[in-house]
């Protein structure tokens, strides 16, 4: 899978959102951003980004849906409701949430996506502080092995641009 044959949205661009979103930018994909406070989708758009005028919009266009929000409660703000992520993914599509989240959460998150036929990736990050602006990530997989599958495919595509 080569990154430019996906379409990837980023839902989020404050500090460490537009800290990623500039990586997966620049690895050259179609790419969509959406945030609340529309100036900060500005820099994207004028490097070629679509400026989505809802999460669900975002989504509607997206292989790959990211998001870096605040907490629990922002997450689900932007995944339900007539707006949200879910209600504008397809089946098969994948959900790589980047907010730090509660447990309970992330597993209400897993739910919720394989009720839909999408799948949820919440990989738990770090700032590795010997290498300026370098955050890593680590894989956890669902039980589920066609879901592994077509997790893994995606994480290598996305792993490539996670330093901010």
């Amino acid at each position: 899978m080569n990154i430019k044959d996906l379409t990837i949205a980023h839902i989020g661009l404050g500090r460490m959102g537009a800290g990623i979103a500039n990586n997966i930018q620049a690895a050259g994909c179609h790419f969509v951003v959406y945030n609340r406070s529309t100036e900060k989708m500005q820099p994207f758009v004028a490097a070629g980004a679509k400026a989505a005028r809802t999460p669900r919009e975002a989504a509607s266009e997206a292989d790959i849906v990211v998001t870096s929000l605040m907490d629990d409660k922002s997450v689900f703000d932007v995944i339900s409701g007539e707006d949200g992520i879910l209600a504008g993914m397809r089946g098969g599509a994948i959900h790589i949430g980047t907010t730090t989240i509660s447990p309970g959460a992330s597993t209400r998150c897993s739910g919720l996506h394989a009720v839909q036929g999408s799948h949820y990736l919440s990989p738990p990050y770090w700032e590795d502080r010997a290498l300026p602006r370098q955050v890593s990530y680590s894989r956890s997989w669902p039980a589920n092995r066609k879901s592994s599958t077509a997790h893994g495919r995606s994480w290598n595509a996305i792993r490539r641009t996670s330093s901010c």
